[in-house]
């Protein structure tokens, strides 16, 4: 759950929605269009005008008759919400090849967040560095907590140890993780915990194909709070 400007609590799915919503944004921001129309906002982030015209009213955003949205003031609202207010540093559990393939993504540093620590409990992967950030034993987590004031993890690790991972993230002072492991992470207490299930979605996709279904965007994962 999240909060808007008016105070009224934003439900998941719209938080689903208004983050497909910033990417439209961002990308008609890079090619200099000044303003969009609630129907080819829906269109393009798959859903549709009413619902966006709803989505918006969260934060009191009405588009003029005839004009729409003006992207830039639109796309500011939504990052003041979403997004940190200042670069927010996390971390990468796990130093394998997902974690170092998560090392590289750009669209961190573009969302606002700074990655400032890799954790691996292998020996042969620790001190080793991927995107110029040394790899750290897991056990020197809760002096990072301490030292850079981080709460989120991403955790990159085998479905074996991903509990174990998750609970010394909660140990260790984290409070919020990104799960990319193929199993049910338990939430630790005080830990909000999101699941990106991806042998899971694309079961579902291709059962879809088989039967010939039509699906609107599949859920962009679920979530368990401790």
């Amino acid at each position: 759950m999240g909060s808007a400007s008016n105070g009224r609590k934003i439900p998941e799915p719209t938080l689903a929605r208004l983050h497909r919503y910033q990417v439209v944004l961002r990308k008609l921001c890079r090619a200099h269009e000044t303003t969009v129309s609630s129907e080819r906002l829906g269109d393009e982030a798959g859903t549709d005008a009413a619902l966006v015209r709803k989505d918006f009213s969260y934060f009191g955003c009405v588009g003029q008759r005839g004009v729409g949205y003006e992207v830039e003031g639109l796309l500011a609202a939504l990052q003041g919400t979403l997004g940190p207010s200042e670069p927010r540093p996390l971390v990468i559990i796990g130093a394998g090849p997902l974690g170092t393939a998560l090392a590289g993504y750009a669209g961190f540093e573009m969302l606002g967040y700074e990655l400032v620590g890799i954790f691996d409990s292998n020996p042969a992967r620790v001190g080793h560095h991927l995107r110029g950030i040394r790899v750290r034993h897991t056990n020197e987590l809760p002096a990072a907590v301490v030292g850079t004031g981080v709460q989120l993890a991403i955790l990159a690790v085998p479905a074996a140890r991903a509990q174990e991972a998750a609970d010394q993230c909660g140990q260790a002072g984290l409070r919020g993780l990104l799960s990319f492991a193929p199993v049910h992470v338990k939430a630790p207490p005080g830990v909000k915990v999101r699941q990106m299930d991806v042998s899971g979605e694309l079961e579902i996709l291709n059962y879809q194909l088989k039967c010939g279904m039509t699906a609107g965007p599949l859920p962009f994962g679920t979530n368990s709070t401790g």
